[in-house]
């Protein structure tokens, strides 16, 4: 359940063949009970035993040390509790009572690994629960159609009509002679080529009197 070490993630599909159905469903059980939130009763016991085996701070009385504490780290697993009451005794220098934060720095750490493993060991059983997924057309990762098919099936799939089509040289459509003389256009081909008749009427038009003038 721990990181691997490596570039690659954590995978439950990977982690099923680690486990026996059994030992799986047994390991998710013993997960959640030790995930549970501690006694109330029983963490005051060793906060209390705490305090009378370490010199305390003169400015807090014992009552007003155990209720902060209890409340402050009764969302910690016991056995957490236990462990990291024990490595902030063993931190403090100078024999006062840890802190309750001095505590937590001990314990977060630890109630995260444990989460974490719970939480793999979850996706582990629901991946040997759940059959492995097979790749489908539907399938986000599948392989497309065209991935196993040749450009020639492609092409006779999307382009049935493909073999019917003439593809050596064509003649040309019309049997003008491409050797005729070119001849001038007329009024038709310039109407046909967009040009208004006004604009033909202007050009056709004799240039006015003086301008032949002055041509002359």
């Amino acid at each position: 359940m721990a990181d691997r070490g490596t570039i690659l993630p954590f995978s439950a599909r990977a982690a099923v063949a680690a486990f026996t159905p059994d030992r799986l469903t047994e390991l998710s059980l013993r997960y959640d009970a030790a995930l549970m939130p501690c006694d109330p009763t029983k963490l005051a016991a060793r906060l209390r035993a705490l305090w009378e085996s370490t010199t305390a701070p003169g400015n807090m009385t014992a009552k007003s040390w155990l209720h902060e504490g209890n409340r402050l780290l009764r969302d910690l697993p016991l056995a957490i509790a236990y462990r990291a009451i024990d490595r902030a005794v063993l931190d403090s220098t100078r024999g006062f009572t840890p802190s309750v934060a001095a505590i937590r720095a001990h314990a977060d750490p630890m109630l995260s690994e444990m989460r974490r493993h719970a939480t793999r060991l979850h996706a582990v059983k629901r991946a040997a629960e759940t059959p492995e997924p097979t790749e489908t057309a539907d399938h986000p990762h599948a392989g497309a159609i065209a991935d196993h098919e040749t450009t020639s099936e492609i092409l006779q799939r999307v382009w049935p009509g493909m073999g019917q089509h003439d593809t050596g040289p064509r003649a040309p459509k019309s049997e003008a002679d491409p050797d005729r003389p070119c001849r001038a256009p007329t009024r038709e081909d310039y109407l046909r080529m967009g040009v208004t008749p006004e604009v033909l009427d202007r050009i056709a038009a004799p240039p006015p009197a003086d301008e032949q003038r002055d041509a002359a």
